[in-house]
């Protein structure tokens, strides 16, 4: 009742608000990409196929109430104003945050994984699968360094994001 009065202009010049969309597109993505897991875990029963749209029927249904109701309520409660990262706008028990976040992090992690695992196939196919065990030092090493490569350019990446906005 006694909140201050919200806001729910979108603000920013228009570049600001093309990277917005930019990363409201790509948070949609990382979001919805939660449905190749069950996906992926649905082809361990016959019929596979039968099994993989059951799982992301349910997903793109029943999986993405939850993260529509936290966003409307959030906008409804907090207005364009609030911080991107929204554990910055709340209050409440540290622990409860320390989770929130720790189970973010966890998200992160796995889902970059999803979705990196088409270009760790196709990098071990292409040049890293030598003959051989598949845990030979020559094949660990490879996969270590040219997917902790191909992570540590990704993450430079994603962290010179919001200083292109500016140019």
């Amino acid at each position: 009742m006694d909140a201050p009065p919200r806001e729910y202009d979108v603000l920013g010049s228009s570049g600001s608000k093309i990277f917005t969309t930019v990363w409201a597109a790509a948070n949609l993505v990382f979001a919805f990409n939660t449905g190749m897991l069950p996906e992926i875990q649905a082809t361990v029963k016959q019929p596979a196929v039968e099994n993989m749209k059951k799982a992301l029927y349910f997903q793109f249904t029943v999986g993405v109430l939850p993260m529509y109701a936290v966003t409307f309520m959030g906008y409804w409660a907090f207005g364009s104003s609030t911080s991107s990262y929204l554990l910055n706008s709340i209050s409440g028990p540290a622990w409860v945050k320390i989770m929130a976040n720790l189970a973010a992090f966890l998200q992160t992690v796995i889902a970059l994984h999803i979705f990196a695992s088409p270009m760790y196939e196709y990098l071990d196919t292409q040049y890293g699968r030598s003959r051989g065990n598949a845990f030979s030092f020559q094949n660990l090493s490879f996969r270590i360094f040219v997917r902790g490569g191909y992570l540590t350019l990704n993450t430079l990446l994603a962290a010179l994001l919001p200083s292109l906005e500016i140019l």
